[in-house]
């Protein structure tokens, strides 16, 4: 009986020879369908671009701000009612830029913004659509809650607001259909945001004086009580200059006195100080460069969007060839199979039972 020999490393030889048949295999078939190749890629690129230009235009403008730093009499009078083991209501510091780049995005500030009424010309100036943005932006809804709903989530993909740490500064992004409601909608959203701290500001200090009222009160019942307890003592000991021990009960009296003196002194003018801050109606923010026209229209980048129709075509096409391939290959192999698969898909029966009938 002869023997077969196989030399070390011809099985080696075999695989990669096999990978380079099935590599050229593969390039064949590519070339075979390159028409399909060629075909897809290009009808869903140019499927992208068209599609990109019937997108509605959009107007863009921006706005800088900066908020202003404030204690106020609160954060004058932190230290001193801490000294007492009573926290201030509102001593804390100011927010962060980053607060105010979240409350701008906001739905309460939004839907504020959506009921707000705008008046914004058009077609040149020879008309003018008057309304709120529900109405302005056409927001869907079979009810008025719905589409104030929907308004506000159109708002949140027309509106950006970013913070710069290093700079302290926040800059506020609209966008709308016509640039001045673009710039409408910036200004407008600046008011709001001075609206809210003013109110938010005038909200804590009035729960600043509500507790400076009442310590004002006890300050001065303990500061009669140290004047009554140093008038009596002056009153009983003429002469305590001739004792070390009622020089000193003197010297303690009169520094009682004169610690409660000052806290009432504080206290009175924290307390003037915030019933000034429960009225005052200043901003508290600063505009470095307000919304003004024109705004830039933005458009949709219409390379982009092609090249990624091309890529996306380009890998369907190669998913229908290579897809078919394997199907021919399944047919060739296992015909039995190949006909149950194509028995089990509807449009398989059907064309069988046409194929009958004929």
């Amino acid at each position: 009986m002869a023997e077969t020999i196989q030399h070390p490393g011809s099985a080696g030889v075999g695989s990669s020879e096999a990978h380079a048949r099935t590599g050229l295999d593969l390039l064949a078939l590519l070339a075979s369908r390159w028409r399909l190749l060629v075909a897809w890629p290009l009808l869903v690129g140019l499927s992208a671009v068209a599609f990109s230009l019937l997108l509605p235009r959009r107007y863009t403008v921006e706005s800088r701000f900066v908020p202003e730093s404030g204690g106020g009499s609160v954060a004058r009078l932190a230290g001193l009612a801490a000294q007492f083991g009573v926290a201030v209501p509102g001593s804390e510091n100011s927010e962060s830029i980053d607060f105010y780049a979240e409350l701008l995005e906001s739905r309460d500030l939004l839907r504020s913004l959506a009921l707000s009424q705008f008046a914004v010309p058009v077609a040149n100036g020879a008309d003018t659509l008057r309304g709120d943005l529900v109405q302005l932006l056409e927001a869907k809804g079979d009810t008025r809650a719905a589409r104030e709903q929907n308004s506000v989530a159109q708002l949140g993909d027309l509106i950006t607001a970013r913070a710069d740490p290093s700079a302290n500064m926040v800059t506020l992004t609209t966008s709308a259909p016509w640039p001045a409601l673009a710039v409408q909608i910036n200004a407008r959203l600046l008011e709001l945001l001075a609206e809210f701290n003013v109110e938010r500001r005038q909200s804590r200090a009035a729960a600043e004086r509500q507790f400076l009222e009442a310590r004002v009160q006890e300050a001065q019942r303990e500061l009669l009580a140290a004047e009554g307890a140093l008038e009596r003592f002056l009153s009983e000991n003429r002469r305590y200059g001739e004792s070390p021990q009622l020089t000193f009960e003197y010297g303690r009296l009169q520094r009682q006195v004169e610690l409660r003196q000052e806290v009432y002194t504080s206290l009175t003018q924290g307390y003037e100080h915030a019933r000034v801050d429960e009225v005052r109606n200043t901003p508290v923010i600063t505009v470095i460069d307000h919304p003004r026209g024109p705004a830039k229209q933005t458009a949709p980048n219409l390379l982009v969007n092609g090249l990624l129709g091309v890529v996306l075509g380009g890998l369907v096409a190669l998913a229908i060839v290579i897809g078919g391939e394997l199907l021919e290959s399944a047919r060739r192999r296992d015909p039995a199979g190949y006909a149950r698969l194509r028995g089990s898909i509807p449009l398989g029966r059907r064309g069988s039972r046409e194929r009958a009938v004929g």
